[in-house]
């Protein structure tokens, strides 16, 4: 169940990085990828562990299964008597709000590049639909509906990703280097690495 939650909150291999950052004004795309990869480190690194780290301190981490946001806001509630919770409050709305932008721009920009932008609206309203019904159901099953959602989507992009691994390789190497050989030698090494890395378990 880890591993299932690390891709949700850094999209590591999901494919949605592309999105955000293609939209970067930035002229040079191997930069921006630089960029792009200190999210997982933020976020999983960073935001998780010190979530993690009050977790400990309080004692609060024996549970079973899918206990979501109680664990941390008993643990705050515990070492930061009165305030801790609200603090809580106040980081969890901020990561849902970004989470719930995000996600919208994410969805409009697949639905036009789909449908056409003139039907861009209609995905927006499905997605304020699953707002509303997602707030009614039970954790386990919204997690569950969101598991399948992330699987339907990474197989989508393992697709592709094998396609656009080779133009990625050859940028990079023209960035660092510029030499052919670095393609053939270390491009070709990390191609089969992130391929064996790539292949469903």
């Amino acid at each position: 169940i880890g591993a299932r939650r690390a891709m949700y909150v850094n999209e590591a291999g999901v494919g949605t990085a592309g999105m955000m950052h293609g939209a970067s004004m930035n002229a040079e795309p191997v930069r921006e990828g630089l960029v792009a990869m200190l999210g997982p480190a933020i976020d999983s690194g960073l935001v998780c562990t010190l979530t993690a780290i009050p977790i400990i301190m309080a004692g609060n981490f024996h549970t079973e299964g899918v206990a979501g946001l109680s664990i941390a806001l008993e643990a705050y509630d515990i070492l930061i008597p009165v305030v801790g919770k609200y603090l809580l409050l106040v980081m969890v709305l901020v990561f849902a709000m970004s989470t719930m932008f995000s996600y919208s721009y994410y969805g409009c920009k697949c639905t036009s590049h789909l449908f056409g932008s003139k039907n861009a609206k209609y995905y927006l309203y499905f997605y304020l639909l699953t707002l509303v019904i997602s707030s009614v159901m039970t954790l386990s099953l919204t997690v569950s509906v969101m598991d399948i959602a992330f699987a339907a989507k990474h197989t989508i992009y393992r697709m592709t990703f094998l396609q656009q691994i080779r133009d990625g390789i050859i940028a990079f190497s023209d960035f660092i280097c510029g030499y052919p050989l670095f393609v053939l030698l270390i491009g070709g090494g990390l191609f089969l690495f992130i391929y064996s890395k790539a292949l469903p378990i």
